[in-house]
């Protein structure tokens, strides 16, 4: 828990000075709104566990429509949100779980090499739709813990996704409450410079704890 002596540090100070001398807008927001609808229009959270493979999965067989109307669900979140809501770097393609390499065949996360490629889809898409859904107004550290969401997601516990991933889906749906944070390790860079020590910050694996803090000094 945050204690009264964080926010003396000379950081906090510095970022409070500068936004009562107003050379700083904390409420400035992106120019690229009708990317933004365009995603939202394409991908409601809503929709997210019924997704087809063609509409989830990144396909190295298939050129990418620039105006976003063919990109796939992946490609969006990786690549196409970037200059509305901030980066966020899967790192190989094998973070998304599922996607079609350049021979037409559908990667799979070894532990859902059991699943038929239909199953496999459904599976990914479901826990996409659990973490995406997750009430931004109440605790989201839930969300640090795989069995909690594979209980909400009533599946077996085979694959889910990484902290930063997680970040990722939470942050996109609900960008007027949740930070656009999708790295746990920028998350602790933040903190530390605002004066915790590493004994105050949860560890890596703890996102949304992490994420709880900042949002405190936010």
């Amino acid at each position: 828990m945050i204690t009264p002596h964080n926010f003396e540090s000379d950081i906090f100070k510095k970022i409070i000075n500068l936004i009562g001398s107003g050379k700083i807008n904390i409420s400035l927001k992106t120019n690229d709104d009708a990317t933004y609808d365009l995603f939202i229009k394409r991908f409601p959270k809503e929709r997210l566990e019924y997704l087809t493979q063609s509409e989830y999965c990144l396909d190295s067989t298939k050129n990418t429509d620039k105006s976003g109307l063919t990109s796939s669900f992946c490609h969006w979140i990786e690549y196409k949100l970037r200059s509305v809501i901030g980066g966020y770097f899967a790192g190989t393609a094998r973070s998304h779980l599922i996607y079609i390499d350049k021979d037409g065949v559908m990667y799979k996360n070894p532990n859902l090499a059991s699943l038929d490629d239909d199953d496999a889809v459904k599976y990914v898409t479901k826990i996409h739709s659990i973490v995406a859904n997750a009430n931004p107004h109440e605790d989201l550290k839930w969300l640090d813990s795989d069995a909690e969401i594979y209980k909400k997601a009533g599946l077996a516990q085979m694959a889910t996704m990484g902290i930063g991933r997680k970040l990722r889906l939470v942050s996109i749906y609900n960008p007027e409450t949740v930070l656009p944070i999708a790295s746990s390790p920028h998350l602790k860079k933040f903190l530390i410079a605002l004066g915790l020590t590493n004994n105050e910050i949860p560890g890596h694996e703890f996102g949304f704890a992490r994420l709880e803090l900042l949002t405190v000094f936010y």
